[in-house]
């Protein structure tokens, strides 16, 4: 059963530190207890990571993505790299998909294309970011 935190933690690691992190039980243990959520920057789509999420995803962790580029491509999504970040967001559906992770729309993620789709005004598009793809 996957709970609605109240408390959510931000996790910024690289995938061995990740990895190291979460294989300790009373971290996971921890997190239930407090029925808080991870927002988990996504520095990296690799197997290991996808592990550890499928881990906490079964915990009943609720888990939210927190995209970032390689620090080459500015590692924060913004103006100058945006064709980047669309890649990027594509990338990772197909990651979450090739790896059994949970449906793409519970990310946040999904929530923003949506956002975006129905003209909310949570905020402008840059110029041309329609034409990246």
């Amino acid at each position: 059963m996957t709970i609605s935190p109240r408390l959510t933690f931000f996790c910024e690691l690289e995938h061995a530190a990740f990895a190291r992190l979460f294989a300790e039980p009373t971290v996971i243990e921890h997190v239930r207890a407090l029925e808080a959520g991870i927002c988990v920057g996504v520095m990296d789509l690799s197997a290991e990571r996808a592990a550890v999420l499928r881990r906490l995803s079964e915990a009943g962790i609720p888990l939210t993505a927190w995209l970032l580029l390689p620090e080459d491509q500015g590692y924060w999504f913004n103006v100058n790299n945006y064709r980047e970040a669309v890649a990027r967001y594509a990338a990772f559906q197909e990651w979450t998909a090739e790896h059994g992770l949970i449906l793409a729309r519970d990310w946040a993620g999904y929530r923003v294309r949506h956002a975006r789709s129905a003209r909310c005004s949570c905020g402008s598009s840059p110029a041309g970011a329609g034409d990246a793809a």
